[in-house]
């Protein structure tokens, strides 16, 4: 049997988990991490940071379901622009 996976930042966000509004904000800070300008050619450090952050995002403890959805709407905005 495997460990359950836990994101690596999962300590910072327990960090303001309690309260919603540094909670939205912390959101909101690390989901700008995807917008990268198109006009720029993407590294592989580029794709791996992406990855890291997207894997870290998608195995956080949300607290509730608005910090999913908030990280949701976000990058349904960023990835039509970057061809995804």
């Amino acid at each position: 049997m495997q460990p359950e996976p836990t994101a690596l930042l999962q300590r910072w966000y327990s960090l303001v988990r309690e309260k919603r509004a540094p909670r939205q904000d912390f959101s909101k800070a690390f989901v700008k991490a995807f917008d990268i300008p198109t006009v720029l050619k993407s590294s592989q450090d580029d794709v791996d940071f992406s990855r890291y952050m997207a894997e870290n995002f998608a195995t956080l403890d949300y607290k509730i379901q608005e910090e999913a959805f908030t990280v949701i709407k976000h990058w349904s905005t960023v990835y039509p622009d970057h061809g995804f």
